[in-house]
């Protein structure tokens, strides 16, 4: 014979509520993780996303080349301030995380199974984390970036 969760915590002395009122989590919401990886997993996409976007658009405007298997690309050099070359990675990123902002939540969501309500705010959530973090990483990689000699 089983038991409920009530019963267990009756008999241990446990306090807490009847077996009547006891609600258990739902299996989609893994006891509370959930909410901690989908915080985490907006975040790590800010920080790639702005990775990749401050190479291709070092890439974009000559300071770098670009290998793609045994093709190696270099465009000529357009003269940008570091100011210059944020900004134009900062609008790039803001406008990028709507698309992983919607991405993230629908892999969450859709292809994960997890239970998630609001989902007008978590799809805010979403972009402005990713939008925060990945213009947070391009300013650091403005500030430290190995450019060439001619841009200082």
């Amino acid at each position: 014979m089983t038991s409920s969760h009530g019963d267990r915590c009756a008999r241990r002395g446990a306090s807490g509520p009847p077996a009547a009122e006891w609600i258990p989590w739902r299996r989609t919401l893994a006891l509370g993780l959930t909410a901690f990886y989908y915080a985490l997993t907006p975040v790590v996409v800010g920080m790639l996303s702005a990775n990749v976007i401050s190479g291709q658009v070092d890439h974009a405007l000559g300071y770098t080349h670009n290998d793609m298997g045994p093709v190696r690309r270099h465009r000529p050099l357009i003269r940008a301030t570091r100011v210059q070359t944020l900004a134009i990675s900062s609008t790039l990123m803001a406008g990028l995380s709507l698309l992983m902002g919607t991405v993230v939540m629908a892999g969450a969501i859709d292809l994960m199974g997890m239970g998630a309500f609001y989902l007008p705010l978590l799809w805010l959530y979403s972009v402005c984390a990713v939008a925060v973090t990945g213009i947070g990483a391009l300013a650091l990689l403005a500030v430290r970036s190995c450019r060439s000699p001619a841009a200082r």
